[in-house]
């Protein structure tokens, strides 16, 4: 009997799979959405110093990093210990460098490129986003400011920057010489794709037309501009020829004019908000000015500092719509309408729209304070005002747009829209119709007709519910009554 050979097949153990073959197989999209989750668990940290495997998805997945260019940090990149060549896909960048010479870490011009100086040409291209700001509180030895010529090897380094953001840095910390700012901007017209610049001061301004090809957003000033910092012909005259110019931010800054500019002739040749309106770049679209000021001089020879926020919008060099908030216990819209909006060119004969936000106007009484207030509303198609508070002149103490009762009212709805309508004398007549409801006729101060926006705005007494009985008087002649209600109380830390 023929013996059957056994055969005996030996199994091939199966080869143990590890966390770093399966984030190896991860596609591109899995690995960062892994990395989001991660992120967003605040484990980024942790992840990184458990293995070499996750340090490399981790580097791999960072768009944006921020770097501290001081004492500790500066040896490594002199050594070539410090890289950025593992972040992939390293998209926005953030600089904070050590404003101290005592330190001896460098100049800021070569703390502002040492990151840079040894990566590779392909990671480099990468980055669309530099921030620059100082690193901890200013040094009582400041080292020496960031000269135009760090612009150079900045572009050379990153040759496609969209985006460079200077306004961390201090008004000193970048020099603003007109050598330096002449190469500083002959350095970024070399970035073909800059879109967006942000500077610290308006003193940065002169020779910024260099980017006119490609500018397209801007900002000027923020936290750390001087309290003198202003808006000068020189600098209005660059901001003329950005063409592309689409967005402008003008942040903290005053916007009066020059009284000791030459040509006092000539509206806005003295530069502010007054010159810029009647110089504006030809493509802007929105001009904002967050936390701005107007410096008035009285006839006594102090200065009425009106902070204000305002955002305007524009349309093939028009203002078409407004938006004005009052930061100030002083009156600033009849000063921002009488010494800058009825005198710039960009404001045409009808505004779409004027949003009024705590601004603190002069009521509506007959007299010459009040017409620049008149004759900008009546140049409104529409109207959004929000706690439109009526102060007299000069009382416009603490607490004078927040206290106390409304005192003006909207009238609107048909009839209100033929009242506007109507020529001033049966306007006239009608008033006293309405008046003739009152026990009090005084209740009813005044009253001001809004015929583009088919309203009136009615003014009433300050005697106690003057504005609830006219308020009656108003619907029982048939027309719809909206409160118009105080400003609040401004920010403490904008009184003066």
């Amino acid at each position: 009997m023929a013996s059957r050979s056994r055969q005996t097949t030996k199994s091939t153990p199966a080869k143990a799979v590890g966390l770093t073959d399966v984030l190896k197989a991860l596609s591109a999209d899995a690995a960062s959405s892994l990395v989001e989750h991660l992120a967003a668990a605040e484990c980024l940290p942790a992840a990184r110093l458990a293995c070499r495997s996750l340090r490399e998805l981790v580097d791999g997945g960072v768009h944006e990093l921020t770097l501290k260019v001081e004492w500790d940090s500066v040896p490594l990149w002199l050594e070539g210990k410090a890289s950025l060549s593992r972040f992939t896909r390293l998209s926005t960048v953030t600089l904070q460098l050590l404003d101290d010479k005592d330190e001896e870490t460098g100049s800021l011009s070569s703390l502002l490129t040492l990151p840079f100086v040894t990566e590779p040409l392909a990671m480099r291209q990468g980055i669309n986003t530099l921030n620059v700001t100082l690193w901890a509180t200013p040094s009582d030895s400041p080292a020496a400011a960031i000269s135009g010529a760090a612009f150079l090897g900045l572009a050379a380094l990153l040759p496609r920057l969209k985006s460079v953001d200077l306004c961390g840095l201090s008004t000193t910390s970048l020099e603003c010489g007109p050598a330096d700012l002449h190469v500083m901007y002959q350095g970024l017209s070399g970035l073909p794709s800059l879109e967006d610049l942000m500077l610290p001061a308006p003193s940065h301004l002169p020779g910024v037309q260099a980017l006119a090809g490609t500018l397209c957003l801007l900002k000027i000033g923020g936290d750390n501009v001087g309290e003198g910092a202003k808006l000068g012909p020189q600098a209005v005259g660059s901001l003329l020829q950005l063409h592309k110019l689409t967005a402008l931010w003008l942040t903290g800054m005053s916007l009066d004019e020059d009284s000791d500019c030459e040509d006092g002739t000539k509206p806005g040749a003295a530069g502010g908000l007054l010159g810029l309106l009647c110089h504006l770049p030809p493509a802007l679209e929105t001009l904002c000015l967050p936390r701005c000021r107007l410096d008035v001089w009285e006839l006594e020879g102090t200065a009425a500092v009106q902070h204000f926020e305002g955002n305007f919008y524009l349309r093939q060099g028009r203002i078409r719509a407004l938006e004005l908030g009052s930061l100030s216990e002083a009156p600033v819209l009849p000063t921002l309408a009488r010494d800058v909006l009825l005198r710039c060119g960009a404001l045409g004969p009808r505004l779409e729209r004027l949003h009024l936000t705590s601004v603190l106007v002069d009521g509506l009484r007959a007299g010459e304070d009040c017409e620049p207030v008149r004759a900008l509303l009546q140049r409104c198609d529409r109207k959004a005002v929000q706690r439109l508070a009526a102060a007299q002149p000069g009382t416009a103490g603490p607490g004078a747009g927040g206290q106390g009762p409304s005192r003006v009212l909207l009238l609107h709805g048909p009839a209100a829209g033929k009242l506007a309508r109507r020529k001033p004398a049966n306007l006239a007549k009608r008033v006293a119709a309405l008046s003739s409801r009152l026990a009090d006729p005084t209740l009813l101060r005044g009253a001001q007709a809004l015929p583009p926006a088919a309203a009136v705005l009615v003014e009433c007494g300050e005697a106690e519910g003057a504005a609830a009985e006219v308020e009656g008087a108003a619907r029982a002649e048939g027309y719809e009554v909206a409160r118009v209600p105080r400003g609040v109380t401004p920010d403490a830390r904008y009184r003066h």
